[in-house]
């Protein structure tokens, strides 16, 4: 090996420090990785809006009632009958329905609207639990903030000759095919 390549092979193995580009994309991982994590640490997450709660209420509720149904036969048809869910097909552990035990003994949501039960025309049996949203106002469209659930109230009313069993409903009320 000559003088000139071990100069070169010394310089290549005698670097020291970090060059700029590298210290960079340190500084970007690590960054990356405060912004992710600081929020958990800290606490500071924001919660979730009082829509998830509700909507979670009603789907725990919906599925209340399909057990009800399936042990039953049928299932409430009206915001006074779900009380009668409470005792054997809710959780009523204080952590665990704190918002669906309200809406169940008060019949209201977590803004004070009354929640809704009706009949779907099309469809002899089925039903839809409403909640009105923040505005307390029906709305008839997609776009609206009502929170809508369905169910069918008993297993003898499942089919009819209204309309085919495979039928879904949007979350208006309006019956849309599958």
């Amino acid at each position: 090996m000559t003088a000139m390549e071990r100069h070169n092979v010394r310089q290549l193995t005698d670097r020291r420090g970090f060059n700029a580009l590298e210290l960079l994309v340190v500084v970007v991982i690590i960054s990356s990785l405060l912004w992710l994590i600081l929020p958990v640490i800290s606490g500071t997450t924001s919660p979730p809006p009082p829509e998830h709660h509700v909507r979670r209420a009603l789907n725990h509720l919906q599925m209340a009632l399909l057990s009800c149904v399936a042990e039953t036969g049928s299932a409430p048809r009206t915001v006074g009958d779900l009380p009668q869910l409470l005792d054997k097909y809710v959780d009523t552990r204080p952590d665990r329905s704190d918002l669906l035990g309200h809406i169940i003994t008060t019949g209201k949501d977590s803004w004070g609207n009354p929640i809704q039960i009706r009949p779907i025309k099309e469809f002899r049996g089925r039903y839809t639990i409403r909640s009105l949203g923040p505005d307390g106002v029906l709305d008839n469209s997609d776009t609206g903030d009502d929170i809508v659930v369905s169910y069918t109230a008993g297993l003898h009313d499942a089919s009819s000759a209204d309309g085919p069993a495979n039928k879904s409903v949007n979350r208006s009320g309006e019956s849309v095919g599958i």
